[in-house]
């Protein structure tokens, strides 16, 4: 029995030119919903960022079997020492368990591996609570549980991405996960990670506007975000909570299954080479060593060529089948 395995691996991106990033970016601003969008030329232009500034992102291209079927968006925010799982976006048909949390995993570990983490950190949509959230939501609640995140129950407002989209302000919480269980969180700490997505956001902002009055603009509506959530939030300390798995309930989107090829266009390409070798080059050498074996025993071609034929065919088919039994099952 063979049973097939994938290599699941992340690129860090450095360079805006890298053709992985440009088809990450294009499966990003695919499949994220408008309203959320970040254009990719900001995404572009924070590949090279000032070490002065509040936060460290990193852009990854996420990889299954060599072929790229998502982007990923990780902000360490330094103030706090707090990861922001901004982004992971796959194509629509690798949109499942098994991918999105082989991918969580290899993102945890590089940062991990590069930084001091107090919280893993992912904004969770609540819109209309709950019965408008969007479909990266929908996977990150539905995953979430499985990698020991817990939810905030301080009342949250989804950070506003754009002093032009007002719709991006909505009821959200937040999700955080640390190397240790974490029950409750005090206020000021509950504030201190609200004002460090403040200033990332704003920072953000800084690089990418270029007019100051809409920059002077964004900062207010940041201001008024961060009031509203310290005045909303009175309680000196509130509850970390497990969040229940609901892997199991009669979601809409199904993201259980087997896992697709990454590329059906490598797989038909091998299989023509192996095609054109079986079928066109290769009966050309063995007939000749036919020849030249019959030649040396004084046997004309003729009268065994029949035989000789049928022989010939038979070997190429077994190898071709076998072949493609190999192609089929082997681990890549």
């Amino acid at each position: 029995m063979h049973i097939k395995s994938y290599n699941f691996s992340i690129k860090h991106i450095v360079s805006a030119a890298d053709k992985d990033f440009i088809k990450a970016t294009k499966i990003y601003a695919k499949e994220t919903p408008v309203s959320l969008l970040t254009h990719t030329n900001e995404l572009a232009e924070w590949i090279d960022y000032n070490e002065d500034d509040c936060f460290i992102p990193m852009q990854f291209a996420l990889k299954l079997d060599g072929e790229v079927v998502g982007y990923s968006l990780v902000a360490y925010l330094k103030e706090t020492k707090v990861v922001m799982l901004d982004y992971i976006s796959l194509r629509s048909n690798f949109r499942l368990n098994t991918i999105f949390l082989a991918f969580v995993n290899l993102l945890q570990t590089f940062v991990k591996d590069k930084y001091v983490c107090t919280y893993f950190a992912v904004q969770v949509s609540n819109k209309n609570e709950g019965k408008e959230i969007d479909k990266d939501s929908l996977l990150f609640k539905k995953l979430l549980c499985l990698e020991g995140f817990r939810k905030v129950e301080y009342e949250y407002i989804n950070t506003p991405f754009d002093a032009d989209a007002p719709e991006t302000i909505y009821e959200a919480f937040l999700y955080i996960q640390s190397n240790d269980i974490v029950h409750s969180m005090l206020r000021e700490n509950y504030l201190q990670i609200v004002k460090s997505l403040k200033n990332y956001h704003y920072q953000w902002a800084v690089k990418v506007y270029r007019c100051k009055d809409k920059l002077s603009d964004y900062e207010k509506i940041l201001s008024n975000w961060y009031n509203e959530i310290e005045q909303k939030n009175i309680d000196i300390e509130r509850q970390v909570t497990a969040i229940s798995c609901p892997l199991l309930d009669n979601f809409k989107h199904q993201t259980y299954g087997y896992i697709p090829p990454a590329s059906k266009d490598k797989k038909k390409k091998i299989l023509l080479i192996m095609f054109v070798i079986m079928f066109v080059a290769l009966p050309i050498p063995i007939i000749a060593s036919y020849n030249a074996i019959l030649n040396s025993l004084n046997i004309p071609i003729s009268e065994v060529s029949s035989i000789i034929g049928a022989l010939i065919s038979a070997g190429i088919a077994a190898i071709f089948t076998f072949l493609i039994y190999y192609q089929t099952n082997k681990k890549l």
